[in-house]
């Protein structure tokens, strides 16, 4: 995998830079505060990393960072991966990232809306960001063990393990989150709950019901003088339009009435069957005052349960009822789940203990081998006199590692005890780092490196750079610098220059060569417009190219 062109739009002070990249080795130089470190910022959204609006220069509302990656015939897994999301590379073998910034994050794989997680998946191990800052991430023991496993162990081995760590973390957790519910406390409090709301047995829709009720209990006397004064009025409507009804019927048939006759009838049919209606409500109030007491008190009882348990209505209730049942019902099982579950936790712990012992030795066979790489290292950084060596020892219990804990210990003069990295100055621990980092064996990565050379100079710089120029032979890197002896080594050089407009500020990109270079070259040495330095730099890249 290869990038080969990154653009930057409205991206914090860089208005637009539309940059190519060499296969090898790209060194990036500038004043310091040009605003270097906008590429490790860009290559971390490139890797799938939070983006805000603080990215968003002054230019517009949104921003943008792309890249053309070029997938090579080797990237088979890279391939797969694209598949699963429905990415097809172009022609070229090109697929184009697009990320846009500013109060929404978009983000693009030629042209199809993906999520960050995806592009953590899809590059996390084949873009890495490594800087100076990284040093205090050596003094992790995961961090420290993960180094050789990189070189250990396969990645079926390392899943293998993963899966049953989480398979055994998640029975634990299942178990630990049974036992604090077993609670005889809890089960007594639901029994009787439960019991209280089956012995009341409410009824859908009751509350209403006898809400309804009791209004008419409450209003009885006025209920009934109103029922009769109304029933009063009816029969004397129908009394008075008996013998109207008649008369229309008789005079229709000397005179021509149209539909007064038929409204007549239709009245007093609707006169007596108001009276039925009335009759049979009144047929509804029950005469017996002895209920009274009984619905009040089963009124009280629901609206007491209804609260207790927090619900609207008996529906709620009688739901809630069943919610306890079950709940009591788990709880009965918990000792039984408990106990089978303890059974499964100890068939995959026996299995994770023999991964890890898997694990163990394949460790132990690469220990060897990557304490000579990194010692190699080292001794070319200008560590001449360093002991380094790996401390895998076994781990109390299982972890997410296994079953066992490294350290690296160090002695740089040579004799006497080895120890802890805790001692080692800011330079040693730079070339630490940067020898841990060119160990890798892998190929076809982009690696960028933020001033990783940082505290060494002189001649353990050019060591380094050195070494740089060698893994880009297999991977792609991109080295932000201060040292010309790393800068002159890289195949291509890009200038980072900051402008001033007022009180605007906005940084510019540039690749550099011939005379230009030379001159940033120059610059880096203390000096461009000094014949001396300038006669070191040319003479520098005639060295170096």
């Amino acid at each position: 995998m290869k990038i080969r062109s990154i653009l930057l739009r409205n991206f914090l002070i860089i208005q637009k830079a539309d940059l190519s990249l060499d296969d090898g080795l790209t060194a990036v130089t500038g004043e310091t505060g040009s605003g270097k470190s906008l590429f490790v910022e860009a290559v971390k959204l490139l890797l799938g990393g939070k983006a805000h609006k603080g990215l968003t220069g002054p230019w517009g509302k949104t921003g943008e960072v792309a890249a053309i990656i070029e997938v090579e015939p080797c990237d088979r897994c890279l391939r797969e991966d694209l598949d699963t999301l429905g990415i097809e590379p172009e022609e070229d073998r090109a697929i184009t990232m697009r990320r846009v910034i500013g109060e929404k994050s978009l983000l693009y794989l030629n042209g199809s809306p993906v999520a960050a997680q995806d592009l953590q998946r899809l590059f996390a191990d084949r873009m890495e960001i490594s800087s100076q800052f990284e040093n205090r991430e050596l003094f992790k023991p995961e961090y420290q063990l993960s180094v050789l496993d990189a070189v250990a162990l396969t990645e079926e081995l390392e899943e293998a393990y993963a899966v049953r760590w989480r398979e055994l973390r998640s029975i634990t957790d299942e178990m630990e989150g049974l036992r604090r519910q077993d609670d005889p406390a809890r089960r007594d409090y639901l029994e009787f709950q439960i019991r209280e709301i089956e012995e009341f047995r409410p009824q859908a829709g009751e509350e209403e019901r006898l809400k309804q009720r009791l209004s008419l209990l409450d209003n009885r006397k006025k209920i009934e003088e109103l029922i009769a004064k109304s029933d009063e009025g009816l029969h004397a409507a129908v009394s008075a339009l008996n013998p109207t009804e008649r008369a229309l019927a008789d005079l229709s048939r000397i005179a021509d009435l149209g539909d007064l006759p038929a409204r007549a009838s239709s009245a007093l049919i609707e006169c007596r069957d108001l009276q039925r209606t009335l009759a049979a409500f009144s047929g509804r109030m029950d005469p017996d005052e002895s209920n009274d007491d009984d619905l009040r008190e089963r009124y009280d009882r629901l609206n007491r349960l209804l609260m207790k348990h927090g619900v609207k209505d008996a529906i709620a209730l009688i739901e809630r009822h069943d919610e306890m049942k079950k709940e009591l019902t788990e709880l009965s099982r918990a000792p039984e789940r408990i106990d089978e579950l303890d059974r499964r936790r100890r068939k995959v712990r026996d299995e994770a203990e023999k991964t890890a012992l898997k694990m163990r030795k394949e460790r132990q066979k690469a220990i060897a081998p990557l304490e000579k790489r990194l010692t190699d290292h080292l001794l070319r950084f200008g560590m001449d006199r360093v002991v380094f060596k790996l401390d895998l020892a076994p781990s109390d219990d299982l972890c997410p590692a296994g079953l066992d804990t490294l350290r690296f210990l160090i002695n740089t003069i040579g004799s006497g005890d080895l120890y802890g990295i805790k001692n080692l100055s800011g330079g040693e621990l730079s070339r630490l780092l940067l020898a841990l980092k060119l160990v890798d064996n892998d190929s076809g990565r982009f690696i960028l490196f933020d001033e990783i050379d940082a505290n060494i100079g002189g001649e353990v710089a050019a060591r380094a750079a050195e070494e740089l120029k060698k893994n880009s032979l297999s991977n792609q890197i991109l080295v932000v610098t201060h040292f010309p002896q790393t800068a002159a080594r890289a195949g291509a050089h890009l200038v980072v220059e900051k402008s001033t407009f007022g009180a605007a500020m906005e940084s510019s990109i540039r690749p550099v060569a011939g005379d230009e270079r030379v001159r940033e070259l120059a610059r880096m040495m203390g000096d461009s417009s000094s014949k001396e330095n300038l006669t070191a730099a040319r003479k520098l890249l005639r060295a170096t190219h």
